[in-house]
């Protein structure tokens, strides 16, 4: 017997000030240009080639970097298999830029590589931007379960 999937609950929390860790898909423009207005480089790390998230977006800035998260050859993309090839990105980019980190398709990364390897990554890129002084937002629609995202919301300390 299959369980029906619960989805995400959106509810304001007050989680030390940091209740914009988790956002909706719908407010992902919002986010990155609220990012950009505040003079703050920012890391997109999405599903969508840059050019179609770019116009997606709105947003022509030299401040917004993205990748993208396809198994296709192209010079912006980084397979959802190659964790540890994001996280030097990511890693790189926040130590270099002190840019902020939004994720954008985790679903993808848990299909790809799995629920554990990926809380494990996800665990180490907050601490990647913690630790430089940038943050990280994960972008998560209804697709994910409730005990998922329970771990996911654990595994960044966000309750």
């Amino acid at each position: 017997m299959y369980r029906k999937s619960v989805g995400l609950k959106w509810k304001p929390s007050d989680n030390g000030g940091r209740s914009d860790v988790v956002v909706h898909p719908s407010q992902l423009r919002k986010l990155v240009i609220n990012k950009l207005s505040s003079n703050r480089p920012v890391l997109l790390v999405g599903r969508n080639p840059p050019q179609l998230m770019a116009e997606r977006l709105g947003v022509n800035d030299s401040r917004l970097r993205m990748i993208w998260l396809s198994a296709v050859d192209h010079p912006n993309a980084v397979s959802p298999r190659d964790l540890y090839k994001l996280e030097f990105h990511i890693a790189r980019d926040v130590s270099t830029r002190k840019s902020d980190v939004i994720l954008d398709g985790i679903e993808y990364l848990i299909l790809e590589s799995g629920l554990v390897p990926t809380l494990k990554f996800l665990a180490k890129v907050n601490d990647i931007t913690l630790l430089n002084g940038s943050r990280l937002h994960l972008v998560l629609g209804d697709a994910l379960g409730e005990r998922e995202v329970a771990l996911l919301r654990r595994t960044l300390g966000v309750f």
